[in-house]
Parts: structure tokens; sequence; C-alpha cells
């Protein structure tokens, strides 16, 4: 579970809102959620591309499903989702000699994998397989970690959580002091007015 915290500036200025005109608080707060929601995708990936080799759309296209905070719930969920990537999303090399390398974290080097071997098929696939026993078949396709385990990771999320308090903070200001202002400039239209 990822708590973040609001500043009480901020909690300050909501509650003065919040008695002028209370929907608009929970519509800010729905927004400021949505918006952070949506700026974590894009910063997981650049997160996660620190640690590992991997390409930022290997990322994204794994299943990163945010589920929307509503007035009625102000709640937004940042889901990530999916299985092991395959070996050819990072660094490999093959050798004239010696088993196939793959290099998954930047800050390590290419490891020897045993066993691996590159294959083409006819229906498309060319990349590493490994047997699952001492006969030709059946084969796997081996996989690295996943986007999950990526983004997980406890130095990605000590990266990631800042950010998304930062976001939510900056997003929850704005919206507030937007609706804040176009409520005082109705009522002071409504005061002029003969």
């Amino acid at each position: 579970m990822i708590n973040i915290q609001i500043d009480e500036k901020m909690l300050n200025t909501a509650s003065t809102l919040l008695k002028i005109a209370p929907s608009e608080v929970k519509r800010a707060s729905a927004t400021a959620i949505n918006r952070t929601i949506t700026s974590l995708r894009k910063d997981a990936s650049v997160e996660a591309r620190k640690r590992y080799i991997v390409k930022a759309k290997q990322i994204k296209d794994a299943g990163m499903k945010p589920q929307r905070a509503t007035v009625s719930k102000l709640r937004g969920v940042f889901r990530v989702s999916g299985g092991p990537l395959p070996l050819t999303a990072f660094k490999m090399s093959l050798r004239k000699q010696g088993p196939m390398r793959v290099k998954v974290l930047k800050s390590s080097g290419a490891k020897p994998v045993r066993g691996l071997f590159v294959r083409a098929f006819p229906k498309g696939y060319h990349g590493p397989m490994r047997r699952l026993g001492q006969h030709s078949y059946p084969l796997k396709t081996p996989g690295g970690p996943s986007v999950p385990q990526m983004i997980g990771h406890e130095s990605v999320l000590e990266r990631l959580l800042p950010k998304a308090e930062e976001k939510l903070t900056e997003r929850l200001k704005h919206e507030i002091e937007f609706r804040l202002g176009r409520i005082k400039s109705v009522s002071y239209t409504h005061l002029t007015l003969p």
C-alpha cells in the first residue's frame, strides 16, 4: 500500500474552498488524483529504465491500468500487471564460443546463460530458446523480470513515490486555486451587478 501525504497549507486552502463550495473540493481532488495517476505511467517507465536495460515501449505496453478517481470515490489506483518479458527485451550477445550472455541490469555486466540458443521459426519468432529436457523438444522461450517486478523493486519505488507525492500536491494546489479563483470571480461579478 502506498500512502501519499498532503501538506497542511494545502489542507487550509482546501477547507476554505470547502466552506464556499463543498462539491468543488471533491472535483479538485478527483482531477488531481487522475492527473497524478496519468503522470505515474511515464515516471514509472523512466525510473525502471534507470535500473534495467529495457525499452520504454516494453514497459508502457505492459498492463498499466489506472483506475480513475471519481467525485463519489476519491481513490485512484495505478495497477501494473504482466508476466516476464522475453530476453529479447534486454541486451543479449551471441558468441562464437561459450554460452549466450544477457544483460538485464545497467549496474552489472552481461551474465552467461547456459543452454540458450537462437532459433528462427516460420511463425515469425526469432530469438533465444532453451530445451526443457534431454530431447530436442519441447522448447521454452526464456524470460527476464516482469514489468511489475521492475517497477516494484525497492530502489525504483524509492524514487517513484516522492515524485507521485510531489505531483499530487502540485496538482491539488493548482486545481483548488483554479476553482477558488473561479468562485471568487463569480461572487464578485454577482456583487457588482445592479
